[in-house]
């Protein structure tokens, strides 16, 4: 017994020795990745919080940081717009729980996920931790359900954040489109983007999403949550690539809509079949539009927005 409270009482030592290490870490060698493109999630949550209401919040993954024109759309409902577009990498539930740091009456606000089959996670904790670092505000994102893979990937952050402290090699502004300096005040990504074929990420390619029940319900209880708060949950439209090699299948993305209208307890104000573009408009992924093609796409939106208020009248 008494060989068993040491083994425990040194276990605790070392759990502690590490927590206290770990956070020494954040406050003294962090932040290592303040230009990186995550980073651009300390701008937007500011924004967020200093923007009126109402306001218009647009909630997904890069689709929307590569592919939104947010002056477009202030100049025409004449309201601020927050692109809170950032990373696949971080899920779904990241960038909802994000949205919800300054949700206020009149707000609208638009969820364009390229997925609606999660499984409810950070799918990568690692890059959570890079895009937060010790911005401990930010972490109001993160539910209890979060911690224990934010815990185990905890480790892997500190030895990275502590080697390029160490060399000091961290912090360098990147000088591809992955910066935080080619993002706008509005959360759009304006870095030069045209198509080039030699850029292409083909591992990142068009599908008609699934759907599971996880995230239904998960985006019903954000539809309440926006309710409460006299508020309004849409879900809009994402980019689909047609490869000029392939046949696209429309009605599978028509069928797509239809089952997830029938999940969902908010509108859908797109007909997602508006958003199937020519591969020629994307940029380096399937997701990732061009300059030019980002402004078409905003163009689409605004109108399924215009129809969505119409018909708000009308009621």
């Amino acid at each position: 017994m008494k060989k068993f409270l040491l083994k425990l009482l040194y276990l605790a030592a070392i759990t502690f020795g590490m927590v206290v290490l770990g956070f020494l870490c954040l406050v003294f060698a962090a932040p290592q990745y303040k230009y990186s493109y995550n980073a651009s999630l300390i701008d937007k949550i500011d924004f967020l919080k200093k923007s009126p209401s109402p306001k218009i919040i647009l909630c997904g993954n890069s689709n929307l940081a590569f592919g939104i024109n947010s002056k477009l759309m202030e100049n025409e409902f004449g309201m601020p717009v927050v692109n809170l577009g950032l990373h696949g990498g971080l899920g779904n539930a990241f960038h909802e729980e994000a949205a919800k740091l300054n949700i206020q009456a009149g707000d609208i606000l638009i969820v364009c996920h390229s997925w609606y089959s999660d499984d409810d996670k950070i799918s990568d904790p690692l890059l959570a931790w890079t895009t937060l670092e010790n911005n401990f505000s930010l972490y109001k994102i993160l539910r209890r359900k979060d911690f224990f893979d934010m815990a185990k990937s905890f480790p892997k952050y500190t030895a990275k954040i502590m080697l390029l402290w160490i060399t000091k090699k961290g912090n360098g502004i990147p000088s591809d489109c992955y910066t935080r300096t080619g993002f706008n005040k509005n959360g759009d990504l304006i870095y030069p983007r045209e198509y080039d074929k030699n850029l292409f990420d083909n591992s990142v390619h068009s599908s008609v999403p699934l759907i599971n029940d996880v995230c239904a319900k998960r985006l019903n209880r954000l539809s309440e949550y926006c309710a409460q708060k006299n508020a309004t949950l849409l879900v809009a439209g994402f980019p689909i690539m047609q490869r000029s090699c392939e046949v696209l299948n429309r009605s599978e993305y028509e069928n797509f809509q239809t089952n997830l209208a029938e999940k969902l307890d908010c509108l859908i104000i797109s007909d997602f079949t508006d958003y199937i573009y020519d591969e020629s408009l994307f940029y380096n992924t399937s997701l990732h539009l061009t300059n030019e093609e980002a402004e078409i796409r905003t163009r689409q939106l605004i109108n399924d927005l215009k129809k969505y208020f119409g018909s708000v009248q009308e009621n």
